[in-house]
Parts: C-alpha cells; sequence; structure tokens
C-alpha cells in the first residue's frame, strides 16, 4: 500500500517595520470637516498604543483647522498609531472639491524634533482609518533618508487676510517666495530663511479678491507654483 503524503506550506509576506527614534513631535492639522457623531469637533482623531495596548496619547475633540503638535518620548518597544475619521473620507480626498462646502486638506506626519523635518507622512486620504506600525529604537542616531521632498501646501485657501504655507522638506533650507496677479504682475515676494517643515504665515490683507499664484523656489533646488483665492 502506497500512502501520498501532502504538505502544504503556508507562506507570509509582511511589510517592513519601521523604527523611529524615542523623541519625535505628531504635527496634526485638521481640515474643516466638523464631526457628525462628536458635534463641535472635527472628524478626525489619533491614538498611541504600546504593545499591550494601553493609550500612550490620543489627541481627540479637536478644533477645525487648527495647528496640533504633541511632542512623544518613548521607551524602546512596539507601538502602534491610529489615525480614525467618522465621516471616512479623511483628511483630504479628492471628492472634496464637489462637497457643498469643500473642507480642504489637512495634515498627519511624524517630525523629527530638530530639524524639523518629517520622519513619516501619512496620505491624508485614509478613508475611515491608517495606522502605522512601528518599533522605537532608543540607540538609533539617524533615519536613512529615502526620498527628497521639497514641496508645500496652502491653507486656508481661499483666504482673506493671512494664508498660511505648510512645507514638507527633508532638510533646512531658504525659500523665497513671489505671489503674482492673474496677469503675472508681482504682488508680493518675500523670504523664509533657513527654515524646516512647518507652518509659515504670509500677510494677504492688501491684496484684493481675486485669483493669485505662489511661486516658492527652495534653495537646494528646484521650484513650485500653486494657485489661491482671495475673498473679502
Amino acid at each position: 500500500m502506497v500512502m501520498k503524503i501532502v504538505l502544504i506550506i503556508h507562506t507570509h509576506q509582511y511589510n517592513s517595520v519601521k523604527v523611529y527614534q524615542s523623541q519625535f513631535i505628531i504635527f496634526f492639522i485638521p481640515n474643516a470637516a466638523t464631526s457628525s457623531i462628536n458635534p463641535g469637533f472635527n472628524e478626525s482623531h489619533w491614538t498611541l498604543k504600546d504593545d499591550n495596548g494601553n493609550i500612550i496619547k490620543s489627541r481627540i475633540n479637536n478644533a477645525n483647522s487648527t495647528i496640533y503638535r504633541d511632542t512623544v518620548n518613548l521607551p524602546d518597544g512596539c507601538y502602534e498609531f491610529t489615525m480614525d475619521d467618522d465621516g471616512c473620507d479623511g483628511l483630504s480626498w479628492w471628492a472634496y472639491q464637489y462637497y457643498t462646502v469643500n473642507p480642504g486638506t489637512g495634515v498627519i506626519r511624524f517630525n523629527k524634533i530638530s530639524p524639523a523635518i518629517p520622519i513619516k507622512i501619512f496620505n491624508g486620504d485614509f478613508g475611515c482609518q491608517v495606522t502605522e506600525r512601528f518599533i522605537v529604537n532608543s540607540t538609533l542616531t539617524s533615519i536613512k533618508k529615502t526620498e527628497s521632498i521639497t514641496k508645500f501646501m496652502l491653507y486656508p485657501n481661499p483666504a482673506s487676510s493671512k494664508i498660511n504655507v505648510l512645507f514638507d522638506m527633508d532638510e533646512q533650507q531658504t525659500i523665497n517666495y513671489v505671489i503674482t496677479d492673474i496677469t503675472g504682475k508681482e504682488v508680493k515676494a518675500g523670504t523664509f530663511s533657513n527654515i524646516g517643515s512647518d507652518v509659515y504665515p504670509i500677510e494677504v490683507d492688501n491684496l484684493l479678491s481675486g485669483m493669485y499664484f505662489i511661486t516658492c523656489n527652495f534653495e537646494k533646488g528646484g521650484s513650485v507654483t500653486k494657485k489661491f483665492i482671495i475673498e473679502k
């Protein structure tokens, strides 16, 4: 009698787990979408837990379009960061443009303490939830640079008296900016000297209602132009 033995091998593929230094900043700017579940507060909120499920830090009951910087100092171990959105449309969604009231774009990322450069930038189009599982290693002295980042976003847009520029860069640098109207005429210019990834305001209260363009020229190379609206 011949017996057949069938060996079934199951294989699994896991994404590599990120390793971070013990201290970093959780940088969060909600969009302008008010929660229907938690009235009076923004739809988005986050929680940081250790590998035992204990809540280490959280940010709930957040105001719309407000900058939050939370510094964490974590012992070595495994952690899970979760961002939830009550409206299940994330912080930035392509369909926002079709909303009766566009809630704009929010931001969630991890920044180094100094200089203020991002070590993790989350995609804002995450629907109901996005999760980051990571390890903290206090002996880590540097983080490998994986991409060159030189970009920015504007909010609020439309603006009235002030517009904020949020830069994402992987190193500190000086940025020269020029604002032009729809005819190409320069209406304002300025410089941000030796800055990192953070929010920098530009006063635009002297500009008339209409469409404008801002071009940022980065010291380390490259330029980016974005459109914004002034409404008085």
